[in-house]
């Protein structure tokens, strides 16, 4: 088999400013014009995506609402929508799996695609990435626009999909000459992988571009970075050998937080958010076959200090309700220690979070407990219905004056499951 059979082919493929751009897709009004989007559109929230118009006026995602307003009045802030934006990404992964060849969901608003085995050459993956992009057009909106990234990897399809947007197509051919020349077009922080922390420490020890990276030996890059050096080495020449892969890896954790709509000091209202967040972890364990061994347990308090603390499950469960046990038991004490002399219902509460930890596949437990067990045969059902009818279409009672927002956090979604 030649060499050239052999080459990769790898398209990343970006939608652009995501979650503002299908906001201006569903509401014509708001074409043109400087909007966020955010869990919460009052002066407290957080501008989680901003449209390219608020971009050019220097708002910035992550920023505060109230910052935002100040330097551009006329921003409009529109609260997330979790289920428009999934079906949106649904449909793309759909498109890109009828390319052929392996998809991997990046993250909600990114995949990857990998067309080695199906088209012949760089001129048959140029024309897959121009059926997408029509493709996007045609079947999730005219204004949803695309960056596609190609190259022999992942690492440089990624950089690829970065260097023009909105709505560009960037190749990145695998001869040496052209993938230096490409990087060299490139600022450290263009690489995937280097956040603010290795950038700073690259620039303590003189390293302050691609090319001056590239110069560094091996050695070297061990000795100040250990087992990152060899990516950085790696990187800084456009090599990468991870695959992309259309099988989900075993999650380590999953987990649910949630900023109360205003600061609390009514114990019963985050102890009902909290079993409603703890329903949801359930769901989204069983929805993947697994059980939760321990947890995390999480508190924002009003002045924003964060307290978290971790525990053992007495047995290993997917029940939202057992989960909210141990986790409540935990979050009291949170409240308690970090105000030994003030009493729970006078401590405000912004944030109430879980994460589920330890996760195994699920197995068959018998309990002598009826009551409990009837509980458990029960969960399969409700499951069906939910799958069925969507979230909230069953409720405890306890939970039906607690309705959780869906939202978005700006890179993944939060609360679709």
């Amino acid at each position: 088999m030649s060499t050239t059979a052999l080459q990769k082919r790898i398209l990343h493929i970006d939608f652009n400013a995501f979650f503002a751009h299908a906001e201006q897709e569903a509401n014509p009004f708001l074409r043109g014009k400087s909007i966020g989007v955010g869990g919460k559109a009052d002066s407290k929230g957080i501008v989680a995506a901003v449209s390219y118009e608020a971009k050019a006026h220097g708002i910035k995602t992550a920023m505060s609402v109230f910052e935002a307003k100040v330097i551009d009045p006329s921003l409009l802030m529109i609260n997330g929508d979790g289920r428009k934006y999934s079906e949106l990404s649904d449909r793309l992964h759909r498109i890109l799996v009828r390319q052929g060849g392996i998809v991997e969901r990046f993250s909600v608003d990114e995949d990857f695609l990998d067309v080695s085995h199906v088209a012949q050459d760089w001129l048959d993956t140029l024309a897959i990435a121009l059926r997408i992009r029509d493709a996007v057009k045609q079947e999730i909106g005219s204004f949803m626009r695309v960056s596609i990234g190609i190259g022999p990897n992942r690492l440089l399809a990624k950089m690829a999909s970065d260097a023009e947007k909105p709505n560009g197509l960037t190749l990145v051919y695998p001869s040496q000459k052209d993938l230096f020349a490409f990087l060299d077009t490139r600022v450290l922080e263009d690489i995937p992988g280097i956040g603010n922390a290795i950038l700073r420490r690259l620039k303590e020890v003189g390293i302050d571009s691609i090319p001056s990276l590239r110069s560094a030996q091996l050695p070297f890059l061990i000795r100040h970075f250990k087992q990152y050096g060899p990516f950085l080495y790696n990187a800084s020449r456009g090599l990468d050998t991870s695959v992309v892969t259309d099988k989900e890896p075993l999650e380590k954790s999953i987990g649910h937080s949630y900023t109360l709509p205003r600061h609390t000091q009514d114990k019963r209202v985050a102890s009902r958010t909290l079993l409603s967040l703890c329903d949801r972890v359930g769901w989204r364990l069983r929805k993947r076959g697994l059980v939760a061994r321990a947890y995390t347990a999480i508190v924002r308090f009003s002045d924003l200090h964060i307290s978290a603390k971790q525990g053992r499950l007495s047995a290993p469960t997917s029940d939202g309700l057992e989960l909210y046990k141990a986790v409540w038991h935990d979050v009291r004490q949170i409240i308690v220690q970090q105000t030994p002399n003030i009493p729970i219902e006078t401590r405000s509460i912004r944030l109430v979070g879980v994460v589920a930890r330890r996760l195994v596949p699920s197995h068959v437990q018998v309990t002598l407990d009826r009551k409990k067990q009837k509980h458990t045969d029960l969960l399969p059902w409700l499951d069906k219905i939910q799958q069925r009818y969507g979230t909230r279409s069953w409720l405890r009672a306890s939970l039906v004056n607690t309705p959780i927002k869906e939202r978005t956090n700006g890179l993944q979604l939060d609360h679709v499951d």
